[in-house]
């Protein structure tokens, strides 16, 4: 299975668990797209974009209780927990998520600017306030990191490149290096005897 194919739309009824204003399990119909998990009362809503709330499930850390057949996933604001009734259903559902999960973090990987594009259009009734704010802080600090990564592997290839030379010149016997290079090369090119 490969994680840059687009994965095949999960859609169903689960059990989510709910804290306040009325604690317990709640039937939610949840649908699962390119690594977003829309949750909402009914298939309708979900069609409407009336959510209850999106799980962007590529930055979400995913636990599984088999034994209890309960799913958590955890956005760090906060931990969505949910179940199903049947074996059959829990693995399905399982398989799935972690295959878009896959999915979404290769594609969030590829493409960083484009982490929080799925919440345009969005209307979510349960979310805490500020939680877009959060949520687009984190996009963007994912992004910065991206980029500072990508600048750190770019410099090491122009650390490689440039260094490469002056290794060679040392090598051919240019005695005209200044002194203070000849001590900074053993820590600019650690390969250099």
């Amino acid at each position: 299975m490969t994680y840059t194919q687009e994965p095949p739309v999960q859609k169903g009824f689960l059990l989510k668990k709910r804290k306040w204003p009325l604690k317990g399990w709640h039937k939610r119909f949840f649908y699962l797209d390119k690594g977003i998990l829309k949750y909402a009362k009914s298939q309708t809503d979900i069609e409407r974009e009336k959510l209850h709330g999106c799980i962007d499930v590529g930055l979400s850390v995913m636990s599984v209780k088999k034994s209890s057949k309960c799913i958590d996933l955890d956005t760090e604001e906060h931990i969505y927990h949910l179940k199903v009734k049947s074996d059959e259903v829990f693995d399905e559902w399982v398989s799935k998520l972690r295959h878009h999960r896959m999915y979404r973090q290769n594609e969030i990987a590829m493409f960083p600017r484009d982490v929080s594009h799925f919440f345009a259009g969005s209307t979510v009734t349960d979310s805490a306030p500020g939680m877009f704010d959060s949520i687009s802080n984190l996009a963007h600090c994912h992004t910065y990191l991206l980029e500072m990564s990508q600048l750190l592997q770019s410099m090491d290839v122009l650390h490689r490149t440039y260094s490469a030379p002056a290794i060679n010149a040392i090598q051919v016997g240019l005695p005209a290096l200044p002194f203070t290079f000849c001590l900074l090369l053993p820590l600019l090119c650690p390969t250099f005897d």
